[in-house]
């Protein structure tokens, strides 16, 4: 036995350290992928004020409200990553025209909220429910609806899981579906790798040709300027984010409320064969919208008059 030891002691050392790296592995695919709520603490009831909300651990989301008292119903806006709460300019124009009480609201570190240290999706799911808590508090008896956009649908397809008794119907527009969105260039793999074992809020050098996205040129122009000033992708956030995109159908089937999913075209980021399998999965009371026309910025076309009138449809008809 001393012999082994004198001889083998090496083997013993390599089975150590493979099964500490493994350790360490597992431990930092948990810390990655796990999307955590309770990382904000609990100071205080959620506030309202003129100018935004101030959520339960004080930090203040910038809102744009349009009320209009008559109403029987207040969407929420929930935008796109790295993106803000004027995307929801003509959709909330739109809704208020036809009597409808639009809010929209910056996501942490977007738009003009204060920079924030990105944590967790659970984040942004706990800040739509504070939101909802002030508007009840406010506002009793008013129907809650979320709209999204791209990643802000996969957003709101976990909160009508997770808000099941707040929310009171539900619409996603071009959730992402292909598997990859961007390309992966050998530098953004090894950037990716030493990220995973390093440095999770390692951002990646990920850009996006905005002309492909969207043709309204209003929009290119103010999604460009967002990208090259305050849009850092986040190793942590991609990944959470591809998670939450490939979660968003299981989300919404196991959703309570009545929920309209809107689908275009043109969108470059739609795996149009996992489209059409999922739309065959979708449970009662979900309903599917197709156009064909329409790029990924659905909700910033020139066609979103007719589209959003068909939202206006589908409210009256699931008698929301």
């Amino acid at each position: 036995m001393d012999n082994f030891w004198q001889h083998f002691w090496w083997v013993i050392l390599i089975i150590v350290l493979v099964v500490l790296i493994i350790v360490y592995i597992t431990y930092r695919i948990y810390q990655i992928f796990h999307i955590d709520y309770r990382w904000e603490l609990n100071h205080h009831f959620p506030q309202w004020s003129n100018e935004g909300i101030i959520t339960r651990d004080n930090y203040f989301l910038h809102t744009e409200f349009k009320f209009i008292d008559s109403s029987k119903y207040i969407i929420i806006g929930v935008h796109d990553m790295g993106a803000s709460l004027t995307d929801f300019k003509l959709t909330a124009n739109f809704f208020t025209k036809h009597g409808i009480s639009f809010l929209s609201f910056d996501q942490r570190g977007c738009g003009e909220n204060e920079k924030w240290k990105y944590h967790t999706l659970g984040t942004t799911i706990n800040d739509i429910k504070d939101i909802i808590i002030v508007l009840n508090e406010r506002y009793p008896n008013k129907k809650i609806l979320l709209i999204g956009e791209s990643l802000g649908s996969a957003l709101v397809a976990l909160a009508i899981k997770k808000l099941s008794k707040m929310i009171d119907g539900a619409i996603l527009t071009n959730f992402m579906t292909k598997k990859q969105i961007f390309k992966m260039k050998p530098s953004l793999v090894f950037q990716a790798i030493w990220g995973f074992l390093f440095y999770k809020h390692y951002p990646l050098p990920i850009t996006f040709d905005f002309k492909t996205i969207s043709t309204n040129p209003n929009y290119i122009k103010k999604a460009t300027i967002r990208a090259k000033t305050n849009m850092k992708i986040t190793l942590l956030f991609t990944l959470q984010a591809q998670k939450l995109s490939k979660q968003v159908p299981k989300n919404v089937n196991n959703a309570k409320c009545p929920v309209l999913i809107i689908q275009s075209g043109k969108d470059i980021f739609a795996d149009f064969a996992k489209i059409e399998k999922n739309s065959k999965m979708w449970r009662p009371r979900i309903t599917y919208n197709f156009y064909e026309e329409g790029n990924h910025a659905i909700l910033n076309e020139p066609n979103i008059n007719m589209i959003l009138q068909d939202v206006l449809t589908w409210i009256e008809k699931e008698h929301i």
